[in-house]
């Protein structure tokens, strides 16, 4: 579980999600076996819950949950996003609230938070215990006895609070629990110092960056070390931060790529650190497999595995993918495009059987997004080509197959031939011809059936 929230959120979360990706209705009973719980009273308890979310926060217009006394569950969305309402699911947890604590004293007396969140002390350590497990790859956790306190080293104490922050919010605007102004005003004077200026949302992030440094630093919480060789030339007001502490922080910014506060690069930190071979062997399976790189790209792929190399820095221990940062890994590319997919995953398997070195997930994760980014739509998308028995007459039949080429443009590049032998797949609108059936009108269930047909060729042809 994320950050260690907890079960009944992640519950709310993955219904949410799940309505979401369904353009129709979906049973309470088929949703009751999907989540893995026990009973459908469950269910109906936290659908009511969300319900209530829901009308408290968005116009019947905006957003709208319908659940019929026969079951039937239904998710409207128009103009809106989940993000206002996952945000409350969050904040109001008892996971949240601890973290906020820490973030503000770093140490805390458990009887007083008790008292305040009206809670027992058993229920609390069994909270920690659960977020402690999910912090297992920041090398940090969370201590409970007369106080509660958090240990670990500092720079990943400071990223993990920040990220917490992120995930939850996504900006600093909408933080109730301090004041923003200052750091508004802060990030404003770093953008001028190099010359930027960003979205306003880029400023929220890196005023709530600031924040988190600036309250550990008024906490007497100073980083252990220097972790970093890279250099800025700046005119940042030093009496805030000291240069250590300001090069952590827009080195942060620019790894995670919310910043281009570009340090003083060397050949040596962009092409001889940990992930170099990697790198340069996966370039060399990029134009094997996909294209010819061009320069531009090749420094594009050179410079993400650096940022990431500094990344690490920060957290050696990190395994997993940078999920709030990255909307795109292994998984999604299997999922929404599985050509592509077939290639990488050939790419990946020549990698390792000659790489002497071990590649954890998250660099697997990023190599994959990276060659998705410089990958064109030729290379994405596989050529299909079909015919179509009709007895629509000729213009019509066209019409069809233009429109079953257009809603299948994110499966594969569809060319209708000709000739049944030069296909590679046979569709038809009559029962009694040889192929496979789809229905004049056509509709959603078509296109999937035909997408799936697809999928299953893509695979049995994937060499």
């Amino acid at each position: 579980m994320v950050f260690g929230f907890s079960k009944e959120v992640c519950i709310k979360k993955k219904m949410l999600s799940v309505f979401d990706n369904v353009s129709g209705e979906f049973d309470i009973e088929d949703l009751t076996q999907v989540m893995g719980i026990r009973t459908s009273q469950t269910v109906r308890k936290y659908l009511n819950e969300i319900e209530e979310l829901i009308a408290t926060y968005y116009s019947p217009k905006e957003l709208n949950l319908e659940v019929g006394k026969r079951g039937d569950i239904r998710l409207h969305r128009n103009g809106a996003n989940l993000d206002k309402l996952l945000e409350v699911l969050y904040t109001e947890d008892l996971v949240y609230k601890i973290y906020q604590k820490l973030i503000l004293t770093r140490v805390f007396s458990t009887e007083e938070f008790c008292e305040q969140q009206q809670i027992s002390i058993s229920t609390l350590r069994r909270t920690i215990t659960r977020m402690n497990h999910s912090l297992l790859n920041y090398d940090v956790s969370i201590k409970v006895g007369k106080k509660v306190s958090i240990v670990g080293d500092e720079a990943q104490i400071r990223f993990l609070f920040f990220e917490m922050l992120y995930f939850v919010h996504h900006s600093s605007s909408t933080i109730k629990w301090f004041d923003m102004k200052n750091y508004h005003q802060l990030s404003q004077q770093v953008c001028q110092a190099f010359y930027i200026t960003p979205e306003l949302e880029q400023r929220n992030i890196l005023s709530m960056w600031l924040f988190i440094n600036q309250q550990s630093e008024d906490l007497d919480k100073g980083l252990a070390k220097d972790y970093f060789e890279e250099n800025y030339e700046n005119y940042l007001p030093n009496e805030l931060f000291s240069s250590n502490i300001w090069k952590y922080i827009l080195l942060v910014m620019y790894a995670l790529d919310f910043f281009n506060f570009e340090p003083e690069l060397t050949f040596e930190r962009m092409h001889q650190h940990q992930f170099s071979e990697i790198t340069n062997q996966w370039m060399l399976l990029f134009e094997k497999y996909i294209h010819t790189l061009s320069s531009e790209e090749k420094a594009s792929l050179i410079l993400t595995m650096y940022k990431y190399e500094l990344f690490h820095r920060i957290l050696p221990n990190y395994r997993e993918a940078t999920f709030n940062f990255n909307p795109i890994n292994e998984e999604t590319i299997k999922d929404d495009y599985p050509y592509f997919y077939l290639t990488l995953n050939r790419m990946w398997n020549e990698l390792a059987s000659y790489s002497s070195l071990s590649i954890p997930k998250i660099v697997k994760d990023l190599l994959f997004s990276c060659t998705f980014q410089l990958a064109s739509p030729e290379d994405l998308f596989p050529v299909v080509r079909c015919y179509l028995y009709s007895s629509l007459p000729q213009r019509n039949q066209q019409q069809l197959e233009k429109m079953i080429q257009y809603q299948l443009l994110s499966t594969a590049k569809i060319i209708f031939v000709t000739e049944e032998s030069h296909a590679d797949i046979l569709f038809t609108t009559n029962a009694s011809r040889e192929g496979n059936l789809i229905s004049v009108p056509i509709v959603e269930k078509d296109y999937i059936y035909i997408k799936n047909i697809i999928y299953a060729w893509i695979q049995k042809n994937e060499d």
